[in-house]
């Protein structure tokens, strides 16, 4: 009831603007509360199988890109195969296809980047800049792609360290 839920919210009963609540009511709020966190526990048991799928498969691409980027993009792009026969100017705009034609269309300003701007260093560059860091993200994001199509060695964390320190940003400083 409204008490019992006032003393564990540890809210003052007075200063309380809600009426009493039925249990049927409170049991459908834990019900939903407990699916949203079930929801929340399959999304990251899903994120882990990812990232152990990507590292199996495409290291380098996963290093550079992480686990929701590196979905994000292979939900556009297909496949490792077409991903890698992709130039980097198309990966760079992958997930901005609305913006671009919209840019063809009415002469708007074109798309800088798509599902890049929420890589770590696209959002970490300053607005003027981002467009700049993305394409750079997406250059190496192309060669990754390419090495781990080819099964070539693994120079991911390299890829991405150069990356950080030119345009001086750690991943450890992303938040």
């Amino acid at each position: 009831t409204k008490t019992q839920l006032v003393k564990e919210l540890k809210v003052n009963a007075k200063e309380s603007m809600g009426s009493d609540i039925d249990k049927v009511d409170i049991t459908q709020m834990k019900l939903l509360a407990e699916q949203i966190l079930n929801l929340y526990q399959l999304r990251d048991k899903h994120e882990e199988y990812l990232e152990k799928i990507m590292k199996e498969y495409c290291p380098n691409f996963h290093a550079i890109a992480g686990t929701n980027i590196g979905a994000k993009l292979f939900e556009h792009g297909r496949s490792l195969r077409r991903l890698a026969c992709l130039p980097a100017s198309t990966i760079q705009l992958l997930g901005a296809e609305k913006a671009l034609f919209r840019h063809i269309k009415t002469g708007s300003k074109s798309p800088k980047y798509g599902i890049l701007y929420t890589h770590y260093l696209v959002q970490k560059a300053k607005r003027k800049d981002r467009g700049m860091v993305a394409r750079s993200v997406a250059n190496n994001l192309s060669i990754a792609l390419r090495i781990d199509f080819f099964k070539g060695e693994f120079r991911g964390e390299k890829m991405r360290k150069d990356l950080e320190d030119k345009f001086g940003y750690k991943k450890d400083d992303k938040k």
